[in-house]
């Protein structure tokens, strides 16, 4: 398993029954609030943040995407994604909800962890402060166009 594998496996309830799902190439679940917080956030906001994201050269950590569901999930640190409730185009998901992953590396169940080439460890979350600028400056860009929903 790779060191992101691991990783993201240690947020499942069961870490080797994750792996045993990854391996068999199926999702498994992996629970909010025991490595990370999660954002989830609609597609075209979220593309908007992370151009934004790239624009100001802000770290962008590991994101799990589903063009299909038209969502991004992005982990963030443990105790700060509260600062992101009330944002239009976000939902910020409870400890103990569950998210429906493939392994890193894989598409599958419609979607696909992206893990941006960094100088960080691959597990270097995006900085929620970071995060909520780039939504911020994203919506009033997109102020004259509507975020198609689908």
């Amino acid at each position: 398993m790779t060191d992101m594998t691991q990783w993201l496996a240690q947020a499942a309830t069961d870490p080797r029954t994750a792996a045993a799902h990854w391996k068999a190439a199926r999702t498994t679940p992996l629970t909010v609030g025991t490595r990370w917080d999660l954002a989830q956030i609609t597609f075209g906001l979220a593309c908007a943040a992370l151009t934004q994201l790239r624009a100001d050269g802000g770290h962008i950590g590991p994101y799990l995407m589903s063009g299909a569901e038209r969502t991004v999930w992005f982990p963030l640190p443990l105790g700060t994604a509260y600062h992101l409730v009330g944002t239009r185009g976000v939902t910020v998901q409870p400890p103990g909800w569950e998210l429906l992953a493939p392994s890193p590396g894989r598409y599958l169940g419609n979607r696909l962890w992206i893990i941006p080439h960094t100088i960080h460890a691959p597990t270097t979350l995006t900085s929620t402060d970071d995060l909520c600028d780039a939504l911020g400056t994203a919506r009033r860009r997109l102020a004259g166009r509507a975020i198609p929903r689908r």
